[in-house]
Protein backbone atom coordinates (compact mmCIF):
# COMPACT_ATOMS: atom_id res chain seq x y z
CA UNK A 1 0.00 0.00 0.00
CA UNK A 2 1.43 3.16 -0.88
CA UNK A 3 1.14 6.07 1.11
CA UNK A 4 -0.74 9.05 -0.38
CA UNK A 5 1.38 12.07 -0.63
CA UNK A 6 0.65 14.94 1.57
CA UNK A 7 0.18 18.64 0.94
CA UNK A 8 1.78 21.39 2.25
CA UNK A 9 0.12 21.58 5.31
CA UNK A 10 1.04 18.11 6.07
CA UNK A 11 -2.10 16.51 4.99
CA UNK A 12 -3.25 13.61 2.48
CA UNK A 13 -5.73 14.11 -0.11
CA UNK A 14 -8.53 12.86 1.49
CA UNK A 15 -9.12 15.48 4.16
CA UNK A 16 -12.56 16.38 4.15
CA UNK A 17 -13.62 13.43 2.45
CA UNK A 18 -13.37 10.65 4.97
CA UNK A 19 -15.22 10.10 8.40
CA UNK A 20 -13.84 10.39 11.27
CA UNK A 21 -12.88 8.12 13.70
CA UNK A 22 -15.77 8.03 16.09
CA UNK A 23 -19.02 8.11 15.54
CA UNK A 24 -21.42 9.91 17.73
CA UNK A 25 -24.29 7.15 18.92
CA UNK A 26 -27.44 7.95 20.59
CA UNK A 27 -28.61 4.82 22.32
CA UNK A 28 -31.37 4.32 24.94
CA UNK A 29 -32.41 1.69 27.04
CA UNK A 30 -36.05 1.72 28.00
CA UNK A 31 -37.27 1.20 31.01
CA UNK A 32 -40.08 -0.84 31.99
CA UNK A 33 -41.51 -4.28 32.99
CA UNK A 34 -39.56 -7.36 31.31
CA UNK A 35 -42.77 -8.46 29.36
CA UNK A 36 -42.11 -5.09 27.55
CA UNK A 37 -40.79 -5.84 23.91
CA UNK A 38 -38.53 -2.61 24.17
CA UNK A 39 -38.19 -2.14 27.71
CA UNK A 40 -34.12 -3.26 28.84
CA UNK A 41 -33.97 -2.17 32.54
CA UNK A 42 -36.81 -1.64 35.05
CA UNK A 43 -36.90 1.57 37.13
CA UNK A 44 -34.50 0.95 39.59
CA UNK A 45 -31.90 0.07 36.64
CA UNK A 46 -31.57 -3.40 36.85
CA UNK A 47 -30.84 -4.98 33.37
CA UNK A 48 -33.64 -7.69 32.57
CA UNK A 49 -32.12 -11.37 31.69
CA UNK A 50 -29.08 -10.38 33.56
CA UNK A 51 -28.81 -11.22 37.76
CA UNK A 52 -27.54 -8.35 39.84
CA UNK A 53 -26.44 -5.82 36.84
CA UNK A 54 -27.42 -2.31 36.76
CA UNK A 55 -27.69 -0.05 34.50
CA UNK A 56 -26.50 3.66 35.91
CA UNK A 57 -25.95 5.48 32.68
CA UNK A 58 -27.38 8.45 30.73
CA UNK A 59 -29.06 5.69 28.39
CA UNK A 60 -32.00 5.17 31.07
CA UNK A 61 -32.57 8.72 31.48
CA UNK A 62 -31.65 10.56 28.20
CA UNK A 63 -32.32 13.97 29.42
CA UNK A 64 -31.57 13.74 33.18
CA UNK A 65 -27.72 14.70 34.21
CA UNK A 66 -25.38 12.03 35.05
CA UNK A 67 -24.97 12.70 38.41
CA UNK A 68 -28.83 12.60 39.54
CA UNK A 69 -29.10 8.78 37.73
CA UNK A 70 -26.09 7.65 39.08
CA UNK A 71 -27.40 9.05 42.88
CA UNK A 72 -30.67 7.50 41.61
CA UNK A 73 -29.30 3.72 41.03
CA UNK A 74 -27.34 4.42 44.35
CA UNK A 75 -30.16 5.08 46.48
CA UNK A 76 -31.55 1.89 44.97
CA UNK A 77 -29.08 -0.31 45.41
CA UNK A 78 -28.12 0.88 49.07
CA UNK A 79 -32.30 0.42 49.85
CA UNK A 80 -32.44 -2.90 48.12
CA UNK A 81 -35.11 -1.93 46.12
CA UNK A 82 -36.58 -3.95 43.63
Amino acid sequence: MNPRPLDQDGHSGDRGRTSPPWRRVHLEADKGPADEDTAAVDKYGRLHGVAALRVADTSILPTAPAVFIGELIAHAIRHNLH
